[in-house]
């Protein structure tokens, strides 16, 4: 069994914590590019093997920059404490971008199953409805097909189906404010893209 991917890294990135510490104590301004131009490389290893995604692993490296940079008065001034504290900071990066991307999956899956239900908005029109004619039924449909999946499984629950706004936050698991406000931009995309 092969070691952590940060213990692998931990000799490299504790000689280049030493520089950028060394810099911190002469009161040189340049120690935060030290800190990113030395840790970086070494970083971008022990996020990859946990974020399979090169470009994720991008997006999760600048995460970890800008969490140091925004914490910079609170870093440890002991090498050994600074090397543990930027791993620390990099896991937790890394599994809030894996955290943020199930969520976004399981929302995607939840909506995908929504909008199969309650797909087409022209199959929905009501009975008493007068006719709106084959161009703008066009026009509605690729107004709704242009929408946001989260704004518009939001316009096909409340609209479509006659759900409440309430109804609708409970079949999706949302805030009741979260419906109403992705209603009202819908809403608003839908009058310019039809008008």
């Amino acid at each position: 069994m092969s070691p952590a991917p940060h213990a692998r890294a931990l000799p490299t990135l504790r000689a280049a914590i030493e520089a950028v510490c060394e810099a911190m104590e002469r009161g040189d301004p340049g120690a935060m590019d030290i800190l990113f131009t030395r840790v970086r490389p070494i970083l971008h290893g022990v996020v990859a093997k946990r974020i399979p995604e090169r470009d994720d692993v991008e997006d999760v490296l600048q995460d970890i920059c800008w969490s140091i940079a925004r914490a910079s008065h609170h870093i440890p001034r002991e090498p050994a404490h600074l090397v543990h504290w930027i791993l620390r900071i990099s896991r937790q990066r890394a599994l809030d971008h894996l955290r943020r991307r199930r969520t976004l999956a399981e929302r995607e899956r939840r909506y995908s199953a929504i909008s199969e239900r309650h797909t087409d908005p022209v199959d929905w029109q009501r009975q008493d409805a007068p006719d709106i004619g084959a161009a703008a039924r066009g026009r509605l449909r690729s107004a709704m097909a242009s929408l946001r999946a989260e704004e518009r499984v939001v316009v096909q629950l409340t609209i479509l189906a006659d759900h409440t706004q309430r109804e609708t936050a409970e079949t999706l698991q949302i805030p009741l404010g979260t419906v109403k406000r992705r209603h009202r931009l819908a809403l608003g995309r839908l009058r310019q893209a039809i008008a």
